[in-house]
């Protein structure tokens, strides 16, 4: 399966087909600056995956796989931490 976005929904699909419980999901919030954004991240929170723009005025590179960033960040929040605890063998 290929996530072409990063949005929850696809997210948490991608999650469970790499054996995530489907107790957990994922939820998208728009900025982090605002107590109110970060007041709607359900609790626990086990991870956090930004997502930022990129283009020639942030002066970084494309990425070669197009979804390498972001199935990397969910691998990384997945084998780490307490998010561990819900991948299923």
């Amino acid at each position: 399966m290929q996530c072409k976005e990063n949005n929850p929904e696809s997210m948490s699909a991608l999650g469970w087909r790499l054996a995530l419980s489907r107790a957990v999901k994922f939820t998208g919030i728009y900025r982090i600056d605002e107590p109110e954004m970060i007041a709607m991240i359900p609790r626990p929170c086990y991870g956090l995956l930004l997502v930022c723009p990129v283009n020639k005025a942030s002066g970084t590179s494309q990425q070669t796989i197009g979804t390498g960033c972001g199935i990397i960040a969910l691998l990384h929040c997945l084998l780490n931490g307490r998010a561990r605890s819900f991948v299923e063998a």
